[in-house]
């Protein structure tokens, strides 16, 4: 790695450059709503009344899934056992911002041991490679990388609004489609010209799936089964399909047919109950589990439409509303599925929205790749920067500086090292 290096400066191990210390225990009950920082595992996890350094400190997470995270505390702060600090041993020769995005862009890999429980020792700590640069030079690449970082942080920024714009556009496109103002022009009329209110049991017959049991194993009729793992909001999640056991009148009456819609029957998350989709056919034969209600239409031309207006804040609060219990858990049955009232138009203006509800969330979902591709473009970033920055890449051209050889046998010769 050293001949990597840029001219100037050299390959050292944090050992030669800090004071590596564990923080101080303090048990949660004592952390305050007022006072000092607290840094724990993974940032600040609240305060105390007393602080540990003036000065700012590097520190790096030494337990748990956080294990290698790297943090900049503020100055008069508070560290626990949780993490190790960084203690400059001459702060005239390392700039305290470079040095935490050194660790940043350090391998770890080698010095976290562990798996159910990682850890990281100053034993193993120590021995970490670290690139020294001239002084002026840590503190041209600190400040770009603050300001690249800067930058970045205000275009995620700006990108985290796009996810709840387009939601709340397809929750609006839903809402104006079931209630008649998406095909308002279309329909040449503001009244609702034959739309009819019909209950799901007027529209389809409910039925439940397949309870499972140990029983199942024996029987001979083997197919694959969905469950709630694999139905989503208008989303069907395929990739994980189990089998199961059944009889020949079970399979009558579980067997999924295209255009069948499922609703989830139990979850405790009200946003998460009766999560409907419609199946598609890409496996047959195919059935259903008990925690899936199946709705089959008597005109399959039905099944798109209804989707719509399950999946609309109308026809989602009619879901939350029937599904509340006692107990304060969410559930449906095939009886309170019967029972859901949808608001249905003519055939004709079915389709209608059917069509202009899918061009508009066309749109949407491209908009939404396009998001998603930027987004992780920019995730990509930070590692691609710090690289460059870590190579002299960010420097300018003609510098002049102490060499940073220079600066490390000046601290050899302060500490009394032995070379």
């Amino acid at each position: 790695m050293e001949k990597e290096l840029p001219e100037g400066w050299v390959l050292t191990n944090l050992e030669m450059l800090f004071s590596l210390k564990y923080g101080k225990g303090l048990a949660t009950k004592e952390l305050l709503a007022e006072g000092y920082p607290v840094y724990g595992a993974n940032g600040v996890i609240g305060r105390y009344r007393d602080f540990m350094y003036d000065n700012a400190k590097v520190i790096i997470s030494c337990r748990g899934a956080a294990s290698g995270a790297i943090h900049k505390t503020v100055p008069k702060s508070f560290v626990t056992s949780n993490s190790i600090i960084l203690d400059e041993k001459d702060q005239s020769v390392i700039d305290i911002e470079f040095a935490k995005y050194a660790m940043i862009n350090a391998d770890k890999s080698s010095i976290i041991t562990g798996t159910a429980q990682p850890q990281i020792t100053i034993q193993l700590l120590k021995y970490l490679p670290f690139p020294l640069a001239p002084v002026s030079e840590q503190k041209i690449i600190a400040n770009k990388l603050d300001t690249l970082f800067g930058h970045l942080d205000a275009l995620r920024e700006k990108l985290d609004r796009i996810p709840p714009l387009l939601q709340n556009f397809r929750q609006q496109v839903l809402t104006q489609a079931v209630t008649g103002k998406l095909t308002e022009e279309w329909r040449g009329s503001e009244e609702l010209v034959d739309w009819e209110e019909l209950q799901v049991s007027q529209i389809g017959k409910v039925t439940g799936g397949l309870t499972k049991n140990a029983k199942r194993r024996d029987h001979k009729l083997k197919l694959p089964y969905l469950r709630v793992a694999n139905v989503y909001a208008n989303e069907l999640r395929l990739e994980e399909i189990l089998e199961i056991g059944l009889t020949e009148k079970e399979f009558e009456r579980t067997a999924l047919k295209t255009n069948d819609l499922l609703v989830v029957e139990g979850n405790g998350s009200p946003d998460q109950i009766g999560r409907v989709a419609l199946w598609d056919g890409t496996i047959n034969p195919c059935v259903h589990q008990n925690h899936l209600i199946k709705i089959r239409f008597t005109d399959g031309s039905m099944a798109k439409y209804t989707l719509l207006y399950l999946l609309s804040p109308l026809g989602r609060n009619q879901i939350k509303n029937v599904s509340v219990s006692t107990s304060g858990l969410y559930t449906l049955s095939i009886g309170k599925v019967s029972k859901l009232a949808v608001n249905l138009p003519p055939q004709e203006e079915q389709q209608e929205i059917v069509r202009r509800v899918e061009g508009l969330f066309s749109a949407a979902d491209a908009l939404e790749a396009r998001y998603q591709k930027l987004k992780a473009q920019i995730d990509a970033l930070p590692q691609a920067i710090l690289a460059k920055a870590f190579k002299g890449e960010l420097l300018p051209q003609n510098r002049e500086d102490e060499p940073a050889g220079v600066l490390l046998e000046r601290i050899k010769g302060e500490r009394g090292v032995k070379l």
